[in-house]
C-alpha cells in the first residue's frame, strides 16, 4: 500500500548562498522542504501543468542518475516496458481479480483508509502521467466528497492513492542501488501478484532463482503466462500458494521481498501470524 501521494524524488542537497549566517540547526531540515515542495506539486490541478513539472524535475535532475545505468540497463527498461503493454489489458486499473480479498489496515500508517476515500492504481502497470491521463479523460479522478450532502457539497479531499507493486524506477533502484550484487543468489518474492518484482529481479539483477509466492490463482497463472511469453521462465518461476506451505522455499531464499504482502490482504491476527512464521523459516535456514 505505498501511498503514490506522499512519495517523491528529491535532490540530495541544498547550495548555501553566500553569506548565509546560519548554523546547521537552524537550517530548514531536508524532510520539511520535500513536504513543502510535494504539497505545492499535490496542489496542482492542471494535468498539464503537473506533467511539465515533472518534466522540468527530470531533466534538472537526470545526471545524478547512479553509476552502471548503460544500454543494458535500457533494454531492460524495454522490456518492463512490453510486460507493462501485455499485462494492461488484463486487469483494471486497480489491478484487483476477482478472486481477491482486500482488507483495510484498522491501526499503522494506513490508518483511516477506507473504501470511499482510496482508490488503488498498480505502479507497475500506470505511471504519473498514465494516471493524468485517465483523470483528464474522465475515468478516474484525485478527489472525492467528504460531506453527506456531497451533491451541495464543496468539501472536497485529495483520494488517497496507493499501490500495490513496485514501478519500474523502485524496481531499478531495488536490484541496481539498494541490495548487494544478487549474482548466483535465490530471491523470493511473498505475495508476489502480477509478478513485477520477479520482472524486475530478471532485467536488473544476475540472480540465478527468483521465485514468487501467490496464493490468488489468478494471479500467479498470469505471472506464470507472462514469464513463458517473455522468456524470463529460465531463472523465474511462481508458485500458487500460502506462504505457510512454503517453509523449504523460505530457508533457500538469500533475499525475502515483503512488499505490502501484509496491510491490505490480511486481517490484524494474520498479520502478526504471516511475519512470524517469514522470520522463523528465515531464522531456522540460518541457524544450520
Amino acid at each position: 500500500g505505498r501511498n503514490r501521494s506522499q512519495s517523491a524524488k528529491m535532490p540530495g542537497g541544498k547550495r548555501r548562498r553566500g553569506g548565509d549566517e546560519r548554523g546547521a540547526d537552524d537550517a530548514p531540515r531536508a524532510e520539511d522542504i520535500a513536504k513543502r515542495i510535494i504539497e505545492q506539486y499535490e496542489s496542482i490541478q492542471d494535468a498539464s501543468v503537473r506533467r511539465r513539472v515533472r518534466e522540468i524535475v527530470h531533466e534538472t535532475w537526470a545526471c545524478e542518475e547512479p553509476d552502471g545505468i548503460g544500454p543494458e540497463d535500457d533494454a531492460g527498461d524495454a522490456v518492463l516496458d512490453a510486460v507493462r503493454s501485455f499485462l494492461k489489458p488484463k486487469l483494471p486499473v486497480n489491478a484487483h481479480t476477482k478472486t481477491e480479498k482486500i482488507v483495510f489496515p484498522k491501526s499503522g500508517q494506513f490508518q483511516g483508509y477506507e473504501p470511499h476515500n482510496t482508490v488503488n492504481v498498480d505502479g507497475f502497470l500506470y505511471t504519473e502521467d498514465d494516471i493524468d491521463d485517465l483523470c483528464e479523460a474522465g475515468k478516474m479522478s484525485r478527489y472525492y466528497c467528504d460531506d453527506p450532502r456531497c451533491e451541495y457539497s464543496q468539501n472536497v479531499k485529495l483520494l488517497n492513492f496507493v499501490s500495490q507493486s513496485f514501478s519500474k524506477d523502485e524496481l531499478r533502484a531495488l536490484f541496481q542501488g539498494i541490495l548487494p550484487d544478487l549474482t548466483g543468489k535465490c530471491v523470493l518474492d511473498v505475495g508476489s501478484r502480477l509478478g513485477a518484482a520477479l520482472y524486475g529481479a530478471h532485467v536488473f539483477s544476475r540472480a540465478a532463482k527468483i521465485c514468487g509466492v501467490e496464493r490468488d490463482t489468478t494471479f500467479a497463472q498470469l505471472s506464470l503466462d507472462t514469464l513463458k511469453r517473455f522468456r524470463m521462465n529460465d531463472r523465474c518461476s511462481v508458485i500458487a500458494a500460502d506462504i505457510f506451505t512454503c517453509k523449504d522455499l523460505v530457508a533457500e531464499a538469500d533475499v525475502v521481498i515483503l512488499h505490502n504482502v501484509f496491510e491490505f490482504f490480511y486481517d490484524e491476527n494474520e498479520r502478526v501470524k504471516v511475519r512470524c512464521t517469514v522470520a522463523f523459516f528465515h531464522w531456522c535456514s540460518n541457524a544450520r
